[in-house]
């Protein structure tokens, strides 16, 4: 590979890295806001917010948690 593909690629990294901790950060943020919502879960089929983030983003419940 020639040096000036490899900087496009490193490159091309740096700035999907900021795209996804920009997203990562928004939908922290959007957990945070419906943290201390009060929504009642058991209307969207799901018993709490862990429960939702887990059964709709795949996400572990351990991790949901945290």
């Amino acid at each position: 590979m020639e040096r000036g593909e490899r900087d496009r690629l490193i490159g091309e990294l740096h700035s999907a890295g900021a795209r996804l901790g920009a997203a990562q950060r928004a939908f922290l943020a959007a957990v945070g806001a419906l943290a201390g919502e009060g929504i009642p879960w058991r209307d969207q089929g799901v018993r709490d917010l862990p429960h939702f983030l887990s059964v709709r983003f795949g996400m572990s419940l351990w991790r949901a948690h945290r």
